[in-house]
């Protein structure tokens, strides 16, 4: 069934042409193969030579990485989600983000269950890997049990079967 048209290569029916300027045009299309585009539209998505986006997502093949809402990369303030091959961040000012040599930064965060450091500092104090010390050096606690301070302030309580009491 061919059906000659205006403006038409070829043309099959009402389902099936070629327009002289080569856009195919095909109802219920089953396409086997390699498709390849460098531009158009599926789905909803738009084809880029190296993207596929729609509103408000990218996915981009060049860059290797995928945006959602107005977050660009992994350190910009935007809000929205960066998944990159140098790490993820989620919100404004990436408020929650992983790198990809896996530094952790949380704003707020909760964290339950075991939690292991052998560096870095919490409270205003320094842990190493066999002590937690006061940014003064003021309260040292070792790994080996020994505690040493000055400055401190005993106000009850037993040390050594030693009674402290309030003077």
């Amino acid at each position: 069934d061919f059906t000659p048209g205006t403006n038409f290569y070829v043309r099959f029916g009402t389902n099936f042409a070629v327009s002289s300027s080569g856009t195919l045009f095909a109802s219920g299309a089953k396409i086997e193969g390699v498709l390849t585009s460098s531009t158009g539209k599926i789905g909803g998505w738009n084809i880029g030579s190296t993207t596929l986006s729609s509103t408000n997502v990218t996915i981009d093949s060049e860059n290797e990485d995928i945006t959602l809402g107005s977050k660009d990369s992994l350190t910009d303030g935007n809000t929205g989600v960066y998944i990159g091959t140098d790490g993820l961040a989620i919100g404004a000012n990436s408020v929650f983000k992983v790198t990809s040599a896996g530094a952790l930064n949380a704003t707020n965060a909760t964290l339950t269950g075991t939690v292991t450091a052998n560096a870095g500092q919490v409270g205003g104090f320094n842990i190493t890997s066999n002590s937690i010390t006061s940014s003064n050096n003021k309260l040292i606690l070792s790994s080996s049990g020994q505690i040493t301070g000055s400055s401190v302030l005993f106000n009850g309580g037993k040390i050594g079967g030693f009674s402290i009491d309030d003077i």
